[in-house]
C-alpha cells in the first residue's frame, strides 16, 4: 500500500503499477462495496485517505474538496467554516474520492439532490494510450476540453475512469458571485 499526500504522488504511484503492469486499486476511507479494494488481482494499493484538506479556491471559485477527506470531515469544515451544507452521504467515514464519483446518495438527496448535481470540477490522474499517467482538471463548463471527464464523476462509479485526488462544489446555477467569498451551496437550516 502506498499513502500519497498530494496528486503528484498520486501521478508516481500510478506511473509505477504502469510500468510495473500491476493492477491498481484506490482507497479514500473505510469500505468499498463492490470490493475492488480486496480483490486479489490487485497488487497496487494506492492510499489517498491522507489528502484530506477542504478549503474556498479563489481561483477556482469553489470550495476544493480533497479525495481523502470523510464525509463527516467535509459536513464539518463546510459547516463550521462557511455555515453550509451539500447532500453527502450519511455514513461519516466514508471517504469522498469515491463516494461523489457515485453520485454521494444520503439522507438530504430527496430535498438538495446528489453531492454530484453541486460538483463544478475534478481533478483526476488517468492513463493515456502511451501509458503516461497525467493529472487534469476536469469542469462542467461545456467548453471544456475534458468536460466528457467530469461528466463521468457525476455518478458514474469511483475507481472506473482514474484515480480522483481532488473535487470542487458551486452552488448550482451560481453565477456573478464575489470571489472573494465562498459560494452558498445550501444554506444552514
Amino acid at each position: 500500500m502506498r499513502q500519497v499526500t498530494s496528486t503528484a504522488d498520486v501521478v508516481r504511484a500510478v506511473r509505477e503499477a504502469v510500468v510495473e503492469g500491476t493492477r491498481l486499486a484506490v482507497t479514500s476511507g473505510r469500505h468499498c462495496l463492490e470490493g475492488f479494494v480486496s480483490d486479489p488481482a490487485v497488487r497496487a494499493l494506492v492510499d489517498v485517505s491522507p489528502m484530506k484538506h477542504v478549503y474556498y479556491d479563489a481561483k477556482m471559485r469553489a470550495v476544493a474538496v480533497e479525495a481523502g477527506a470523510t464525509v463527516g470531515e467535509t459536513f464539518r469544515a463546510l459547516a463550521e467554516t462557511w455555515e453550509v451544507v451539500i447532500p453527502l452521504g450519511e455514513c461519516p467515514g466514508i471517504g469522498m474520492g469515491g463516494h461523489v464519483a457515485g453520485g454521494a446518495f444520503g439522507f438530504l438527496c430527496r430535498q438538495l439532490g446528489l453531492a454530484a448535481d453541486y460538483l463544478h470540477a475534478v481533478e483526476v490522474v488517468t492513463v493515456d494510450d502511451d501509458g503516461r499517467a497525467n493529472a487534469h482538471i476536469a469542469t462542467r463548463e461545456p467548453s471544456d476540453p475534458h468536460n466528457d471527464l467530469w461528466w463521468a464523476h457525476t455518478g458514474g462509479g469511483g475507481g472506473n475512469f482514474g484515480v480522483v485526488t481532488r473535487y470542487w462544489f458551486r452552488s448550482p446555477g451560481a453565477s456573478g458571485h464575489d470571489p472573494a467569498t465562498p459560494y452558498r451551496l445550501c444554506p444552514p437550516r
